[in-house]
């Protein structure tokens, strides 16, 4: 029985591999920061458990686990940790996140390294290393790569690729000084899900792909071909199993069972498919359009070419962006792409299917992937997981939030562990709400209070921002949501100016008085999102409701304005453009009784879906309709709207003319649309 300790044991691969030195019965130590979390101790009891099982079966497997940290010296860990005694040290811990922070990936994968090799050097490590590198050591080198090769003058455009790189160059600076110990190099390429069951923990590298033809699939049919550029670049992936199969079995090998001097193990695909017939897998796969025909892209190649010379302009970098943020893929994905590089891995495919391990091909099981990926990473599907990301512990902020909408939004923000402040102008309305929401939130881990406000009333508006900055010191989400509606022709309202200035002072002036008042502690913690409750309305020239449409154009332009401004600050702003809402708003026109409305219920989840998706404009199917069309024929849609207008008239005297065809169109339409 082999004593084994492991590095990143509780990551993606570090959990498969613990499984096989498990099974195989050795004396297993884990190095884990903080192991008492709640998901690492539930991991480790797991472990305990088959270790039971093992044990019941005759084999000697054991687990033990240390706190301890490689980003520090001597790994976090007390003196009498020694590492002199393993036979085998696993150095899997690193960071993988194509999107995570420059200077931790440096520090995790560099400096981490560094810790170790300082360790094993000080405690008289005398057994063998084996240390899980990556293919991204090859950067933007051209041409095949071979398992013996490594600084060929490649460049490092991604800092993921960079890290990798400098902690393999250490190590083997190490191995080049005779410390006393073997050193054994593992190179995977883009690690997929299990080939079996396409478990996968997360969503990164090629999974950016799945998320492409999620969207691919909403806005095409399966039925309809599609046409794609022939991309003949390599996807060379391998799924988990078989890596930690071939980590297992390559470390196990005696040294007289490799070729001479071979210490460095290429684990990828030698029949890679290109980027356009993985697309087609997976397309086949997902069930989603088919790609029929493929055009190939050398006309493309000196523009392309071009556009690189400008790739690090600030305009350029906006477009990208905008692009890949509305599709939830870091900007980063694409620097750490290697188009031009193939590897070679003869040796250690020889050596592997000597002991029975082979790679099966991406055809085989690109199924699994996209079921285990459709069904527990695609975020359409696991929205409830994400809004508990989105909500819990942050400081929220709803005005009228007492009834309606903003009651409605309250609850499901509540219900997702936010910390919540309700304003609204009626205390009674309030208290009630505050009674009905407090359980869910103490349900739920989170917080609610209730503040009176009139937010047409700019001192009450300074007196709220002013709590909260106290109690909170900032807000992360402010749904600027009490309003104020007016339904009358303006030709009936020729002296009822002061219409136009209570439009204006509660729904545009309060709303803005706080959101001046909040923005500055966002920008200083450089985060914030700001939403506000607009209305169809704006989108078309919607007759009886100038006052009330007018105040709320007034603040989708400032919105505007302000997002323009700060959207490189990480600072959003949504307009959200609701339909007609069954709200106390509504009751006071009979005319809207009968009419067909959404539910309050339904405009809360428009505002869960604006914070997920943090739009420029969150709006519905039909207002995107209406919106097209009046932008694309104006006079036409004014003449639509007049037409309505005079089809439901303010008196039933007016426009006599339209008897016939106000007989007629009630029997089609028997409610007003506007």
């Amino acid at each position: 029985m082999s004593r084994c300790l492991i590095t990143g044991a509780n990551g993606f691969l570090g959990k498969h591999l613990v499984e096989r030195l498990i099974q195989n019965g050795h004396d297993i130590t884990l190095l884990i920061r903080n192991p008492k979390h709640p998901d690492k101790k539930k991991l480790i009891d797991r472990w305990n458990q088959e270790v039971d099982e093992v044990q019941r079966h005759g084999r000697n497997a054991a687990i033990t686990v240390w706190n301890g940290d490689i980003g520090r010296s001597n790994l976090g860990l007390s003196r009498k940790c020694t590492v002199s005694d393993f036979h085998h040290i696993y150095h899997l811990a690193a960071v993988y996140d194509l999107g995570a922070d420059e200077t931790l990936t440096m520090n995790t994968n560099v400096k981490g390294t560094e810790h170790l090799l300082k360790k094993l050097d000080k405690d008289g490590f005398s057994g063998c290393l084996h240390f899980v590198s990556s293919v991204a050591v090859a950067g933007d080198f051209r041409g095949e790569f071979s398992e013996r090769m490594f600084a060929e003058g490649q460049k490092h455009g991604h800092v993921y690729n960079h890290s990798k790189f400098e902690s393999e160059k250490i190590v083997r600076e190490n191995r080049s000084a005779q410390n006393g110990y073997e050193i054994r190099i593992y190179r995977p390429s883009a690690i997929v899900g299990h080939s079996k069951t396409g478990e996968m923990d997360r969503i990164d590298g090629p999974y950016y792909g799945l998320l492409l033809i999620s969207a691919l699939k909403k806005l095409i049919p399966s039925w309809m071909p599609v046409v794609a550029p022939k991309i003949n670049t390599l996807m060379d992936m391998v799924p988990v199993d078989y890596v930690a199969d071939a980590i297992y079995i390559l470390s196990m090998m005696e040294p007289a069972e490799l070729p001479d001097d071979l210490f460095c193990f290429h684990l990828t695909d030698p029949h890679a498919p290109t980027m356009t017939q993985a697309t087609k897998m997976i397309l086949k796969a997902a069930d989603g359009p088919r790609m029929k025909f493929t055009y190939s892209t050398n006309w493309a190649k000196p523009y392309l070419k071009m556009m690189g010379r400008f790739s690090s302009l600030t305009g350029i970098d906006f477009v990208k962006n905008g692009l890949l943020n509305s599709l939830d893929i870091p900007l980063q994905t694409f620097d750490a792409m290697m188009p031009d590089v193939r590897f070679s891995a003869g040796e250690t495919i020889r050596l592997l299917k000597k002991k029975g391990v082979v790679l099966p091909r991406f055809e085989t099981y690109v199924a699994e992937l996209w079921d285990y990926y459709n069904q527990n990473l695609n975020p359409d599907r696991n929205r409830e997981e994400r809004c508990e990301s989105a909500f819990r512990g942050k400081v929220v902020l709803i005005t009228g939030g007492s009834e309606g909408i903003g009651f409605a939004s309250a609850k499901r923000c509540a219900a997702y562990g936010a910390k919540l402040i309700l304003a609204a102008r009626n205390t009674e309305k309030l208290n009630s709400a505050l009674s009905k929401i407090a359980p869910i939130a103490d349900k739920n881990g989170g917080s609610v209070e209730v503040f009176p406000c009139n937010i047409s009333n700019l001192n009450e508006c300074d007196a709220l921002v002013d709590h909260i900055l106290k109690q909170y010191g900032y807000v992360d989400i402010l749904f600027n949501n009490a309003g104020l509606s007016i339904r009358r022709s303006i030709s009936k309202s020729l002296d009822r100016f002061h219409d136009f200035q209570r439009t204006m002072q509660t729904n545009y002036f309060g709303p803005l008085r706080i959101l001046l008042g909040l923005l500055p502690s966002m920008i200083q913690r450089k985060s914030g999102h700001i939403l506000y409750s607009s209305t169809m309305g704006t989108l078309a020239p919607t007759p009886r409701f100038g006052a009330y449409a007018a105040s709320k154009c007034a603040m989708d332009a400032v919105s505007d304005s302000l997002a323009a401004e700060f959207t490189d600050r990480n600072i959003y702003f949504t307009s959200i453009k609701f339909p007609m809402v069954r709200t106390g708003m509504l009751a006071p026109t009979n005319d809207f009784k009968d009419m067909p409305a959404a539910s309050p219920e339904f405009a809360a989840q428009m505002f869960v879906d604006a914070v997920l998706k943090k739009p420029r404009k969150q709006m519905t199917g039909l207002g995107v309709t209406v919106g097209i069309a009046n932008l694309l024929t104006p006079n036409m849609m004014t003449q639509v709207y007049n037409y309505f207008y005079k089809i439901w008239p303010d008196e039933k005297e007016d426009y006599p003319e339209m008897k016939l065809d106000r007989k007629i169109v009630k029997k089609v339409i028997p409610t007003t649309p506007i």
